[in-house]
């Protein structure tokens, strides 16, 4: 079984408490859009301090100079369904609508320079069938993506790596996992 089966079987364990709490769709929700086996949700506090944080973060890209309102939730849905067709080879609608869109702004430098990556817009679609589409987007100054993690779940996990080379982006890293079998397959 190895260390990451027990690691499984204890999280099974955690989220079989959970499910006695009735948060189970919370926390496997948190998970699944973390790509994190170990991600618990937040408090209503914690969000509030969360969101506070990426206020105070984009005004000071703001006053360094980024052109942070070029950046709307419009935009990074756009730019995700793009890629994921594109790329990933998707077939997402322009009639779909995401369940959740959310951007996290980053700091100024130490020095309080503008850092090479300014954003990460994040975009989940939810299917009927229980699948879902993830879509990280990593925005540079110039607020064009540079670069992306994508996680697509339909009953197994298919993962790309995408990076820019050469001035394009291109899949760097392709790969299939089912968990219910311990299977991982590099694609690319």
């Amino acid at each position: 079984m190895g260390i990451f089966g027990s690691i499984g079987k204890g999280l099974l364990a955690i989220a079989g408490g959970a499910r006695q709490d009735g948060q189970e769709g919370e926390i496997e929700r948190c998970r699944r859009d973390a790509g994190n086996p170990f991600a618990m949700p937040l408090s209503d506090s914690e969000r509030a301090s969360l969101a506070l944080g990426n206020r105070e973060k984009k005004d000071a890209l703001a006053s360094a100079g980024v052109e942070v309102s070029r950046l709307s939730k419009k935009r990074i849905v756009a730019d995700a369904v793009e890629l994921l067709n594109g790329l990933c080879g998707q077939q997402i609608a322009s009639s779909d609508r995401p369940s959740r869109i959310t951007v996290d702004w980053e700091n100024l430098t130490k020095a309080g320079k503008v850092p090479k990556r300014v954003a990460k817009g994040h975009v989940i679609f939810d299917w009927k069938d229980g699948g879902s589409t993830i879509c990280h987007l990593w925005y540079g100054r110039d607020l064009k993506p540079y670069a992306a993690d994508v996680y697509v779940w339909e009953g197994q996990r298919h993962d790309y790596t995408v990076r820019t080379v050469g001035g394009s982006m291109a899949v760097q890293h392709e790969a299939l996992y089912d968990a219910r079998k311990d299977f991982k397959q590099i694609l690319y």
